[in-house]
């Protein structure tokens, strides 16, 4: 339920009372360790060593993108220089970074902010199939294929709600990526200006998010994200964030979900659905029209799901490998036929599929390199493109013909990468909200200062994650390892300020029974991951670095 400025300042403040001055780097809550005593302060050591654990390389964004992340990541170098890893942190900027990262795999380790899909299968497919599109860690395991494979295709609830449990449990167990947090991030707004948030999976971005909202004294939201947006073309993507709330608000989906993890019929294009079969869904939409004034169609439709087929779309790689065809039935009617079984046809196709105008896109041949154009931004969304000052601002106005409305007209979108010029804004009211979720200690300031500022908060999808590339650390153990010795509450306590809970699960308990307690868990203890590493034969030289099994 909705909570009023009050309730929520309190419940903010009440989060980070015990954090209070930032913590000493030694002695951080969880992560004080004492060196494992073999008298030389190294640990113990076989008489023999192998080869030297190569140096990893742990990619940092700059200070001033995010500065707590930052801090942290140099953190957690030092911790991992405490077990015995050469670490090299090297700073990159974010764009150069993500780039390195998800593009090229040149890397050893890596840390941001992240989030899973709508649907669960759907990002574990996404991050852990050895062919998955995000699975940048180059992570393979056959068992765990099938596995993904299976749970995309089964339709009782029960039995895919099993499978998924037990994807976590290896996945956990294999730890390619580790959750340092589950965040409540904090979104910090204008309570003079808005009320009225409401709490949804996909955090304070969404659209559906904002239907809620009471705007009082003016009709423009403004809020800001910490970097470029490159271009607007919904096919040109790579599931980033910062694309990915504008494509949201600008086309419409067949499905959409609400606060609680539901369909929700009346916030997406579909009107009803059938399933006759396990390898056909027809859906029913509602009349509507593009932002350019032609109606949505039947061919609309299933034109939009035939074309990331036929053009092999990248970001849709994973639905395209069960839609076999979408067809018209009647004016108001379309049936996907699939190629194999889907489980959660919904949130899988329906919520993911954006629905576009054919008489813009049938004459694109290459629509993954088409370039930002004023056609191209015409979808049916519930807000339409207004305009770009790329690399400075997005401007969007609502569209008064969707039928989801909210209690404002335009929403300015600001690129700001200075977390401290957006405290500023907010401060000044030249910005209304910071949908980024920015923690620091400034937050906690402004909201204690009697001022205009309140704080929505909620737990979501969102994670920092800490992601290793098993190509270089192929060894199971060694990963174990680096995870044992991560400092996930003392990360959660002094860089994120309380406001998110300490990673555990590659899967956040927002996702409720989908989620699972039942993992392994690691003691974020320095001494731990060293015995680990010595029960598996590795051994320490005289500098105290780490070397493989004789």
């Amino acid at each position: 339920m909705p909570r009023d400025s009050k309730q929520n300042r309190r419940s903010f403040l009440g989060k980070t009372a015990a954090v209070g001055s930032t913590l000493a780097m030694g002695s951080m809550a969880g992560c004080a360790d004492d060196d494992p005593d073999d008298g030389n302060g190294n640990g113990a050591a076989p008489d023999e060593l192998g080869e030297q654990v190569q140096e990893l390389t742990y990619l940092n964004n700059p200070q001033d993108y995010s500065p707590q992340r930052h801090d942290a990541i140099n953190f957690i170098g030092e911790r991992l220089e405490e077990v015995g890893f050469d670490v090299n942190v090297e700073v990159q900027e974010w764009g150069t970074l993500f780039s390195r990262v998800v593009d090229e795999q040149d890397y050893d380790l890596a840390t941001w902010w992240t989030f899973f899909f709508a649907e669960v299968g759907d990002g574990l497919l996404e991050h852990f199939h050895s062919n998955g599109g995000s699975n940048y860690y180059n992570y393979e395991n056959p068992e765990l294929d099938e596995k993904l494979d299976e749970q995309m295709a089964t339709p009782d609830p029960d039995d895919r709600r099993e499978l998924i449990h037990e994807i976590q449990q290896t996945l956990m167990d294999d730890v390619p990526k580790m959750p340092l947090a589950h965040m409540e991030a904090p979104n910090l707004y204008n309570a003079n200006v808005i009320q009225n948030w409401e709490p949804h999976i996909r955090g304070f971005n969404s659209y559906f998010n904002m239907t809620s909202l009471e705007v009082e004294g003016t009709d423009t939201i403004s809020a800001a994200w910490p970097e470029a947006m490159g271009h607007l073309n919904i096919y040109a993507w790579s599931g980033e964030s910062k694309l990915r709330y504008q494509f949201n608000m600008l086309f419409d989906r067949l499905i959409h979900i609400d606060g609680d993890y539901e369909i929700d019929l009346d916030l997406g294009l579909a009107t009803d659905y059938e399933l006759p079969d396990e390898e056909t869904v027809i859906y029913e939409f509602r009349d509507h029209t593009f932002h350019d004034g032609e109606e949505v169609t039947a061919e609309d439709v299933a034109f939009s799901f035939n074309y990331v087929v036929e053009n092999e779309i990248p970001v849709f790689i994973d639905q395209t490998r069960y839609i076999d065809e979408a067809e018209v039935i009647d004016d108001n009617t379309v049936q996907i036929n699939l190629s194999q079984p889907l489980g959660p046809v919904h949130l899988f196709l329906g919520h993911e599929i954006p629905i576009v105008p054919k008489h813009i896109w049938e004459d694109i041949d290459d629509p993954v390199q088409q370039e930002t154009t004023d056609d191209i931004v015409i979808g049916s969304g519930p807000m339409e493109f207004d305009y770009w000052d790329e690399g400075s601002e997005l401007g969007l106005t609502r569209n008064d013909d969707h039928f989801v409305g909210v209690d404002f007209e335009n929403r300015y979108w600001r690129i700001i990468p200075e977390t401290s010029t957006v405290f500023q804004l907010l401060e000044d009211e030249e910005l209304t909200y910071e949908p980024f979720g920015r923690v620091a200690r400034r937050t906690q300031e402004l909201l204690e200062e009697d001022n205009h500022l309140d704080a929505a908060q909620q737990l979501s999808s969102d994670f920092w994650h800490f992601s290793m590339n098993t190509d270089t650390l192929d060894d199971v153990q060694l990963r174990k390892a680096a995870v044992e010795a991560l400092p996930r509450s003392g990360i959660v306590e002094q860089f994120i300020f309380g406001f998110a809970q300490r990673g555990f699960n590659v899967v956040s308990p927002a996702f409720g029974d989908l989620h699972t307690d039942d993992v392994t868990e690691y003691e974020e203890s320095v001494d731990a991951a060293r015995d680990r590493l010595a029960d598996a034969g590795y051994g320490w030289d005289d500098d105290g670095l780490l070397h493989h099994p004789e």
